[in-house]
């Protein structure tokens, strides 16, 4: 069967013509759009104080130069999600909240009011993402850290999103914890509650806040993440210092990678650093007298990188270095579990695994469990394995 001259012109024609026609209608549909990038809650008075990120139209480039990455609204209203209604009489455009990545939330109003009012928003507004991470405010204000202008990455929601991606796959010491996953907490919260990345200013809020925070070699605000915060039911109960989250994650199973730190063998001033390559926590519950109890075993396989101490890595020095990794992190682990006993605060998890693994006991202990937990037994049992000395060795 022949084209003829006219087809063969007319095909491409309408399929270009089409193209520019999409094209258009997409770049049209754009220009409507306001992209919401962050939200922020705090409390004013009696009322909530929305701060809307929403990213700027020349915010074409990822880099921290030339015009603005992002622009912020603001705005009060009775309940969270009012606030965020009334916020669009502000924007001249249509709030797309499809593409939002982060939500912070004020420490304070986590204390007083708990997350559960604004993480129904989230889940049941139908415009937000699932992947929309959540972050608790430590210290600053969180319509202040979306005005902070970051280095390299013009819209600090992005900007926060790398931090957290970075520091859950190098240091071990946050993970992304995302809606969804806090409502189920909210619904188990008798066996289980929920720790959040908490987001902190390192200088001075104020001058971040103005691009000269970016002109300079060494900015002088920062934002970074300084942990997981610890929630008792739906309120915001503490923060965990770095090293506290990462043996917290740990136990929890969440680690990618991490450094563990140590002391010279005997007694030596100094220090010795690990890089985890692999580790297995157990939790074995058991009944002492009627009352639960645990046994706890890690075991942790490393790579030491680097060291001060004088100590060679031969047989059978190698093994004083294991004794030293072994009770630095079984006093990490004790210390954090002597911690969550005393505060009756069950973000470990215990309570969880007598649900799953001793569901008779627990149905009898349910209901006095705050009464239990701080009295609990534990027996911690730590091994640590060095694998590799990297080129430490061929350095000495």
């Amino acid at each position: 069967m022949k084209i003829s001259w006219k087809e063969f012109i007319l095909w491409p024609a309408v399929i270009i013509g089409f193209f520019i026609v999409g094209k258009n209608v997409e770049n049209s549909f754009l220009k409507n759009l306001a992209i919401v990038s962050a939200i922020g809650v705090e409390k004013e008075e009696d009322l909530y104080k929305v701060t809307i990120q929403v990213i700027s139209p020349t915010a074409s480039q990822k880099e921290a130069t030339g015009d603005l990455g992002a622009v912020v609204y603001e705005q009060t209203g009775r309940t969270f999600s009012e606030a965020v209604r009334l916020a669009s009489q502000k924007v001249s455009r249509y709030l797309f909240l499809d593409d939002t990545e982060v939500f912070i939330m004020d420490e304070e109003l986590a204390k007083e009011n708990g997350i559960k009012e604004a993480i129904d928003f989230l889940i049941m507004e139908p415009n937000v993402t699932s992947n929309l991470q959540v972050f608790i405010s430590k210290g600053t204000k969180p319509g202040e850290i979306l005005k902070i202008f970051t280095p390299i990455q013009k819209i600090s929601a992005r900007r926060i999103k790398e931090i957290a991606r970075n520091i859950g796959s190098d240091l071990g010491t946050a993970v992304p914890v995302y809606p969804n996953k806090i409502k189920n907490y909210l619904l188990n919260q008798t066996t289980a509650q929920i720790s959040i990345p908490y987001l902190q200013v390192e200088g001075d809020a104020g001058t971040g806040m103005k691009k000269a925070n970016i002109e300079e070699f060494d900015p002088p605000a920062k934002i970074k993440i300084g942990g997981m915060a610890v929630f008792r039911n739906d309120k915001l109960e503490g923060f965990l210092d770095t090293e506290q989250s990462k043996i917290l994650l740990l136990l929890e199973k969440k680690l990618e990678r991490t450094l563990f730190e140590a002391g010279c063998p005997n007694g030596e001033k100094g220090f010795t650093s690990m890089n985890v390559s692999k580790y297995k926590p157990k939790f074995k519950p058991k009944v002492i007298n009627g009352m639960p109890g645990f046994d706890i075993s890690v075991k942790l396989d490393g790579e030491v990188i680097e060291t001060s101490c004088s100590l060679d890595f031969t047989l059978p020095s190698n093994k004083e270095y294991e004794k030293v990794f072994t009770a630095e992190l079984q006093k990490q682990i004790e210390e954090l579990i002597e911690q969550s006993q005393e505060d009756n605060l069950d973000y470990i998890g215990f309570g969880k695994r007598l649900y799953t693994r001793k569901p008779q006991l627990w149905s009898e202990i349910e209901k006095k469990w705050e009464s239990v937990y701080p009295d609990m037994r534990t027996n911690i049992e730590v091994e640590v394995v060095i694998t590799e000395f990297g080129d430490v060795m061929k350095l000495r």
